[in-house]
């Protein structure tokens, strides 16, 4: 079995959305999906969008939405899984009321197109609901051995 990570993240000050910076995600599936024929894809696009705050989460995941139907189309035997974003602290833990809203919208999405939703969120949060501080240097990305956590949480749906 083939397995396709998808972690497609692009400057949306680069691209324009739609066309652009989804243009950009949709060319990029040729090198995942269709050059690969995987069983399976799991997809985690969104932080990076969020964080340069220039469009809404419902906008971000109109585009998620043209990545699914572009991949079931193409073979809808690809078992697809949507990962929620992980929390933020720190500098960036105003993102995190803006997570949990784009976090509602890929669950929806996915429950509409029958896919699967990998909720994340709640496995790397603290008290507070941010990012335990443990998991991070900057406040945004995971450091190296809180990847474990999360290839753990995500090797059950691997087979």
């Amino acid at each position: 079995n083939r397995i396709s990570l998808i972690f497609l993240s692009c400057s949306q000050k680069k691209f324009t959305y739609p066309p652009g910076m989804q243009q950009h995600r949709l060319d990029r599936l040729k090198q995942f999906v269709y050059d690969c024929f995987p069983s399976k894809i799991f997809i985690m696009i969104g932080i990076n969008d969020l964080a340069d705050r220039i469009f809404s989460p419902k906008q971000i995941v109109q585009g998620i939405e043209q990545i699914i139907k572009k991949i079931i189309r193409f073979d809808s035997q690809i078992e697809i899984y949507i990962q929620s974003t992980l929390p933020t602290t720190g500098k960036y833990d105003n993102l995190n009321d803006l997570i949990l809203e784009y976090n509602k919208y890929l669950s929806k999405i996915s429950n509409h197109h029958s896919v699967n939703f990998i909720n994340l969120y709640p496995h790397f949060t603290n008290i507070k609901n941010s990012l335990n501080t443990v998991f991070t240097k900057d406040g945004l990305h995971l450091n190296s051995q809180d990847y474990k956590l999360w290839k753990n949480l995500i090797l059950p749906y691997l087979n």
